[in-house]
This record gives structure tokens, sequence and C-alpha cells, in this order.
């Protein structure tokens, strides 16, 4: 006999997809604000590009790329989608994302070709 166990998950993940098909260092600023969200799951993809590129995620409704710590940064390798999932969610009060070439917090340059970027709140 083989054990097994079973659970009830809930019937959906998420009830917000932010999506920004073309995210570069011009950031995507105040997607929400003064309400409090999870957010499980982030795409990346980074398929049109020959060099990495950072996705980066402040839970501030404001910021200035190359000067605001994100709180939350995603690389991604050259040609490639990544989907970053986040077990228990974080729960953020605010949401503006950006995408650059740089890991570094003063990073400014924006990837050769603009990357998607889609997160899954509820």
């Amino acid at each position: 006999t083989m054990a097994f166990t079973t659970t009830t998950v809930p019937t959906n993940l998420g009830s917000t997809l932010v999506t920004n098909i073309e995210t570069n260092a011009t950031e995507s600023e105040g997607v929400f604000s003064g309400q409090n969200k999870n957010m499980y799951l982030v795409e990346i993809d980074n398929s049109d590009n020959t060099h990495i590129t950072y996705v980066k995620i402040a839970k501030d409704a404001a910021v200035t790329v190359g000067t605001s710590d994100p709180h939350y940064i995603f690389p991604v390798p050259a040609a490639s989608t990544i989907t970053y999932a986040i077990g228990t969610g974080i729960e953020i009060p605010a949401l503006s994302f950006w995408a650059v070439q740089e890991a570094a917090v003063g990073g400014t340059t924006s990837p050769t070709n603009p990357v998607s970027v889609k997160i899954l709140l509820t």
C-alpha cells in the first residue's frame, strides 16, 4: 500500500494579475497603494535579451529608479523566462516595479529589449 495525504487548497491562488509587457528602467509606479495585498507569483520573460535582467519590486507607492531601495530583486538569465512562486505570499501595502541590467540599487540601465512582468496578488 502507498501512504498519501490529501490537503484542501484554496480555489484560486490570486485574484489580481498585474501585467506590464514592456517593463524597463521607467518604473511602473503606484500600481496600487493604501491597501494590503499578498504577492504570490512573479513571472518574468527575458527571452528577447542576451543579458541578465533584474526586476526590482518595492512596497512603495512612489520610487526613483537608481535611488530607491527595492524590497525584492528577481534576477532572470538571458533568453529565459522564470516564474518565482512565493508559497505563503508576501504582504505588500503598495506596489512599484522596474527592470534594469544591474543588480545594484544604483542601476538605471534599461534592458536592451523590454521584459514582460506578471505579478499575481490577492
